[in-house]
């Protein structure tokens, strides 16, 4: 009888494409880090993992009861709170919000009513009149953009130069430009600004 609650989570996020129906009804679900659905063993491993995530004090229950403590009810208590501590801080305090099992399967849970703000996308502003400099962009995929992008904004909010650096010696060596600006930043922003000109006008 337990075993369909037991396994509601497993067979629900394989069958409903990463959602349970508490899922559905907060519209998120489960996908991939890299946009792509898990696969079967992703699922899988992070049901599997729950139980360091939010079940760790039935271990510590059952260890307290194989042992005579006078005081196992305050204890067991104790170890229930904590045992679910665990995936709430792991959540709380992870880049990517995740817990123990989805670090482990590499997956994340997102919000389907996220709004994403323009900076977050490969888009970029472009003038009426904006003139492009760098035909090669288009050698670069639309996967390429984005990383190129979220590194640029995440070496820029931390003056990383040395990123700058390597960011534009590896779009040279992708794209084959001869480029013709001597600041980094300007150069990767106008590559950025390039690559959307072309992709939107083809």
């Amino acid at each position: 009888m337990l075993i369909p609650v037991t396994f509601y989570t497993l067979y629900s996020e394989i069958l409903m494409d990463g959602q349970t129906l508490g899922k559905k009804l907060l519209h998120v679900k489960v996908i991939n880090v890299d946009g792509f659905k898990p696969s079967v063993s992703d699922y899988t491993m992070r049901w599997f993992l729950r139980i360091v995530d939010f079940n760790l004090f039935i271990l510590l229950a059952v260890y307290i009861q194989s042992i005579t403590i006078d005081d196992s009810d305050f204890l067991l208590g104790l170890t229930f709170v904590v045992g679910k501590l665990v995936g709430l801080l792991l959540i709380l305090f992870t880049p990517n919000n995740q817990r123990f099992g989805d670090i482990i399967a590499n997956t994340v849970v997102i919000y389907l009513k996220d709004e994403v703000k323009f900076s977050e996308t490969i888009l970029e502003e472009l003038a009426d009149k904006y003139v492009p400099t760098y035909p090669n962009v288009i050698k670069l995929s639309d996967n390429d953009a984005r990383i190129i992008k979220n590194t640029f904004k995440t070496a820029i909010k931390f003056n990383d130069y040395k990123t700058l650096i390597k960011l534009r010696s590896k779009i040279i060596e992708v794209t084959q430009i001869k480029s013709i600006h001597k600041s980094d930043r300007e150069f990767i922003s106008v590559v950025l600004k390039d690559y959307n000109f072309y992709t939107q006008n083809m």
